[in-house]
């Protein structure tokens, strides 16, 4: 879940996240620089975390690429760093 600055939600999924940032697929009008709080449910923590990030680009749907926006994630509390590693991680295997 996302909230944007006029305060509504979209629901959403990553196509690829990190300790750093993700990339949100969306169609939504996100601007670069703009500030959004992302909600992140993981398998891995009870509670969702509440996570501040900032557009850093956007990606228009060409060929097989989904559209969406690059997120960075701005400061991290050491508990938001630790569930968010421990999830990136849950996410990895080998194949």
């Amino acid at each position: 879940m996302l909230r944007e600055r006029d305060d509504t939600s979209i629901i959403s999924y990553t196509k690829d996240i990190s300790t750093g940032g993700l990339f949100l697929v969306n169609t939504g009008n996100f601007q670069v620089g703009e500030q959004v709080n992302v909600v992140l449910s993981t398998p891995s923590t009870w509670e969702p975390l509440s996570l501040v990030a900032q557009v850093c680009w956007s990606e228009r749907a060409i060929d097989e690429d989904l559209p969406g926006v690059g997120l960075k994630f701005a400061t991290l509390s050491d508990e938001q760093l630790i569930a968010l590693s421990n999830f990136v991680s849950s996410l990895e295997f080998e194949g």
